[in-house]
Protein backbone atom coordinates (compact mmCIF):
# COMPACT_ATOMS: atom_id res chain seq x y z
CA UNK A 1 0.00 0.00 0.00
CA UNK A 2 1.10 3.56 -0.70
CA UNK A 3 0.60 4.42 2.98
CA UNK A 4 3.30 1.91 3.88
CA UNK A 5 5.99 3.76 1.93
CA UNK A 6 8.71 5.37 4.08
CA UNK A 7 9.19 9.13 3.95
CA UNK A 8 12.57 8.72 2.24
CA UNK A 9 10.73 7.25 -0.76
CA UNK A 10 10.04 10.74 -2.15
CA UNK A 11 12.25 13.01 -0.01
CA UNK A 12 15.93 13.49 -0.88
CA UNK A 13 16.72 15.08 2.48
CA UNK A 14 15.28 12.11 4.32
CA UNK A 15 17.14 9.71 2.04
CA UNK A 16 20.42 11.31 3.06
CA UNK A 17 19.42 11.31 6.73
CA UNK A 18 18.68 7.59 6.51
CA UNK A 19 22.10 7.02 4.90
CA UNK A 20 23.69 8.95 7.77
CA UNK A 21 21.93 6.71 10.27
CA UNK A 22 22.98 3.59 8.32
CA UNK A 23 26.65 4.56 8.49
CA UNK A 24 26.54 5.63 12.13
CA UNK A 25 24.81 2.39 13.16
CA UNK A 26 27.32 0.31 11.17
CA UNK A 27 30.11 1.62 13.40
CA UNK A 28 28.27 1.07 16.68
CA UNK A 29 26.01 -1.99 16.33
CA UNK A 30 27.60 -5.43 16.34
CA UNK A 31 26.42 -7.51 13.41
CA UNK A 32 25.05 -4.54 11.46
CA UNK A 33 24.79 -5.53 7.77
CA UNK A 34 26.80 -2.51 6.64
CA UNK A 35 29.69 -3.07 9.06
CA UNK A 36 31.57 -5.03 6.39
CA UNK A 37 31.88 -2.97 3.22
CA UNK A 38 33.12 -4.04 -0.17
CA UNK A 39 36.04 -1.76 -1.05
CA UNK A 40 37.40 -1.45 -4.59
CA UNK A 41 40.74 -0.12 -5.81
CA UNK A 42 42.67 -0.71 -9.07
CA UNK A 43 45.88 -2.65 -9.53
CA UNK A 44 48.71 -1.64 -11.85
CA UNK A 45 47.10 -3.58 -14.68
CA UNK A 46 43.88 -1.61 -14.35
CA UNK A 47 41.84 -4.47 -12.93
CA UNK A 48 39.42 -3.66 -10.09
CA UNK A 49 40.50 -5.18 -6.78
CA UNK A 50 37.70 -5.74 -4.27
CA UNK A 51 37.81 -6.87 -0.66
CA UNK A 52 35.79 -6.48 2.52
CA UNK A 53 36.77 -3.82 5.04
CA UNK A 54 35.31 -3.30 8.50
CA UNK A 55 34.09 0.23 9.10
CA UNK A 56 35.64 1.60 12.29
CA UNK A 57 34.35 5.18 12.44
CA UNK A 58 32.12 7.62 10.62
CA UNK A 59 32.56 11.37 11.02
CA UNK A 60 29.66 13.14 9.27
CA UNK A 61 31.18 16.59 9.81
CA UNK A 62 34.31 15.58 7.89
CA UNK A 63 32.43 13.15 5.58
CA UNK A 64 35.01 10.56 6.60
CA UNK A 65 34.88 6.80 6.99
CA UNK A 66 37.76 5.03 8.74
CA UNK A 67 39.11 1.50 8.25
CA UNK A 68 42.12 -0.39 9.62
CA UNK A 69 44.68 -1.94 7.28
CA UNK A 70 48.05 -3.63 7.12
CA UNK A 71 50.61 -1.36 5.44
CA UNK A 72 52.04 -4.35 3.58
CA UNK A 73 48.86 -5.26 1.70
CA UNK A 74 48.69 -4.61 -2.07
CA UNK A 75 45.90 -2.06 -1.66
CA UNK A 76 48.30 0.36 0.04
CA UNK A 77 50.52 0.49 -3.06
CA UNK A 78 47.42 0.73 -5.25
CA UNK A 79 46.15 3.70 -3.23
CA UNK A 80 49.55 5.38 -3.44
CA UNK A 81 49.21 5.29 -7.23
CA UNK A 82 45.50 6.11 -7.33
CA UNK A 83 44.07 7.33 -4.00
CA UNK A 84 40.42 6.72 -4.83
CA UNK A 85 38.19 4.00 -3.45
CA UNK A 86 34.62 2.93 -3.99
CA UNK A 87 32.75 1.35 -1.08
CA UNK A 88 29.60 -0.74 -1.33
CA UNK A 89 27.26 -1.61 1.53
CA UNK A 90 23.81 -3.19 1.61
CA UNK A 91 21.26 -3.78 4.36
CA UNK A 92 18.75 -6.46 3.28
CA UNK A 93 16.45 -5.71 6.20
CA UNK A 94 15.72 -2.17 5.00
CA UNK A 95 16.64 -2.88 1.34
CA UNK A 96 19.05 0.05 1.08
CA UNK A 97 22.31 0.01 -0.88
CA UNK A 98 25.02 2.65 -0.44
CA UNK A 99 27.72 3.07 -3.08
CA UNK A 100 30.28 5.57 -1.83
CA UNK A 101 33.13 7.21 -3.75
CA UNK A 102 35.95 8.71 -1.73
CA UNK A 103 39.50 10.02 -1.64
CA UNK A 104 41.79 7.99 0.60
CA UNK A 105 44.42 9.15 3.04
CA UNK A 106 46.75 6.55 4.56
CA UNK A 107 47.41 7.80 8.08
CA UNK A 108 51.05 7.89 9.14
CA UNK A 109 50.86 10.05 12.28
CA UNK A 110 51.73 7.99 15.38
CA UNK A 111 49.23 9.61 17.75
CA UNK A 112 45.97 8.56 16.07
CA UNK A 113 47.49 5.21 15.11
CA UNK A 114 48.52 4.44 18.69
CA UNK A 115 45.11 5.50 20.04
CA UNK A 116 43.36 3.18 17.57
CA UNK A 117 45.82 0.35 18.19
CA UNK A 118 44.99 0.36 21.90
CA UNK A 119 41.42 -0.64 20.98
CA UNK A 120 42.50 -3.58 18.78
CA UNK A 121 42.17 -6.96 20.59
CA UNK A 122 45.29 -9.08 20.92
CA UNK A 123 43.90 -11.79 18.65
CA UNK A 124 43.36 -9.20 15.91
CA UNK A 125 46.75 -7.56 16.44
CA UNK A 126 48.45 -10.79 15.44
CA UNK A 127 47.02 -10.38 11.94
CA UNK A 128 49.47 -7.51 11.43
CA UNK A 129 52.57 -9.62 12.14
CA UNK A 130 52.11 -12.40 9.57
CA UNK A 131 55.26 -13.50 7.78
CA UNK A 132 55.23 -13.22 4.85
CA UNK A 133 52.85 -10.32 4.39
CA UNK A 134 49.16 -10.73 3.45
CA UNK A 135 48.62 -11.72 -0.18
CA UNK A 136 51.95 -13.48 -0.67
CA UNK A 137 52.01 -17.05 -1.96
CA UNK A 138 52.76 -19.79 0.56
CA UNK A 139 53.13 -23.57 0.31
CA UNK A 140 51.62 -24.41 3.71
CA UNK A 141 48.22 -22.92 4.64
CA UNK A 142 48.62 -24.16 8.23
CA UNK A 143 51.56 -21.94 9.15
CA UNK A 144 51.41 -21.17 12.88
CA UNK A 145 49.56 -18.14 14.17
CA UNK A 146 51.96 -15.73 15.87
CA UNK A 147 52.00 -16.02 19.66
CA UNK A 148 52.94 -12.38 20.18
CA UNK A 149 51.98 -9.05 18.66
CA UNK A 150 55.55 -7.74 18.92
CA UNK A 151 56.30 -5.60 15.89
CA UNK A 152 52.71 -5.71 14.65
CA UNK A 153 52.07 -2.01 15.30
CA UNK A 154 54.73 -1.12 12.70
CA UNK A 155 52.46 -2.63 10.03
CA UNK A 156 49.24 -1.01 11.26
CA UNK A 157 47.56 1.95 9.59
CA UNK A 158 44.20 3.66 9.22
CA UNK A 159 42.56 4.42 5.91
CA UNK A 160 40.49 7.59 6.01
CA UNK A 161 38.04 7.88 3.11
CA UNK A 162 36.68 11.36 2.51
CA UNK A 163 33.42 10.93 0.65
CA UNK A 164 32.77 12.87 -2.55
CA UNK A 165 29.74 11.00 -3.92
CA UNK A 166 26.96 8.76 -2.67
CA UNK A 167 24.78 6.64 -4.92
CA UNK A 168 21.75 5.70 -2.76
CA UNK A 169 19.36 2.91 -3.77
CA UNK A 170 16.16 1.80 -2.06
CA UNK A 171 14.42 -1.33 -3.31
CA UNK A 172 10.63 -1.52 -3.10
CA UNK A 173 8.01 -3.65 -4.81
CA UNK A 174 6.07 -0.53 -5.83
CA UNK A 175 9.13 0.89 -7.55
CA UNK A 176 12.78 1.36 -6.63
CA UNK A 177 14.22 4.76 -5.77
CA UNK A 178 17.74 5.94 -6.51
CA UNK A 179 19.48 9.21 -5.68
CA UNK A 180 22.88 10.85 -6.06
CA UNK A 181 24.62 13.18 -3.60
CA UNK A 182 27.81 15.03 -4.55
CA UNK A 183 30.26 17.03 -2.43
CA UNK A 184 32.85 19.37 -3.97
CA UNK A 185 33.50 21.63 -0.99
CA UNK A 186 34.40 20.96 2.64
CA UNK A 187 30.73 20.77 3.58
CA UNK A 188 29.53 18.10 6.04
CA UNK A 189 27.70 14.97 4.98
CA UNK A 190 24.27 16.54 5.41
CA UNK A 191 25.11 19.52 3.14
CA UNK A 192 25.84 18.12 -0.33
CA UNK A 193 26.69 20.51 -3.15
CA UNK A 194 24.32 18.61 -5.42
CA UNK A 195 21.53 16.10 -4.94
CA UNK A 196 19.42 14.47 -7.62
CA UNK A 197 17.04 11.62 -8.18
CA UNK A 198 18.36 9.02 -10.63
CA UNK A 199 16.65 6.40 -12.72
CA UNK A 200 16.96 3.21 -10.62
Amino acid sequence: MIDDLPDHYTDLTRALEVATDNLAEATSIAGHPMKFMSAATHNSGGFPQTRLLTIRAFDPEQRCLSFFSDLRTPKIAQLAAQPQMQLLAYDPDVRIQLRLDGLVTVIDHPEPLRAAWERVPLASRRNYISDPAPGFRISDPTSPHPESDEGAFDNFTILEVTLVRLDWLYLHIQGNRRAEFIWRSHAPFDKPDEQHWLVP
